[in-house]
């Protein structure tokens, strides 16, 4: 088994909002890997009231020896609040050193 890290895309029934979400996969090849995917985002909303709907696998990243430092997610964010912003960020590597000095942490191994 091979470890694969997909995208998955959900739409709100109610409002036009979108959601991504990136899964760890362990399937044989890329095409299983696809497959597993989908169904998830198929049947995992079934068993509840959410009102998110799958719509589709979008992005695939197989992570071996050679995705040692691979970009999985980029993003460009714009904030009025640099100050506040840096907070933030001060704030949530400080709360994972923590987590980590704290051994509650677990690294995936790959």
């Amino acid at each position: 088994m091979k470890p694969y890290l997909v995208r998955l895309m959900y739409q709100c029934a109610a409002t036009p909002q979108y959601q991504e979400q990136w899964r760890f996969i362990l399937a044989d090849d890329a095409h299983c890997a696809y497959s597993k995917a989908t169904h998830i985002g198929l049947h995992e909303g079934r068993h509840t009231q959410s009102p998110w709907q799958f719509r589709s696998v979008t992005g695939m990243l197989l992570l071996d020896e050679n995705a040692d430092g691979a970009e999985c997610l980029a993003q460009v964010q714009q904030h009025t609040n640099t100050e506040k912003m840096e907070q933030q960020l001060q704030q949530q590597q400080a709360a994972l050193l923590a987590h980590i000095a704290e051994e509650k942490y677990r690294m995936l191994q790959v």
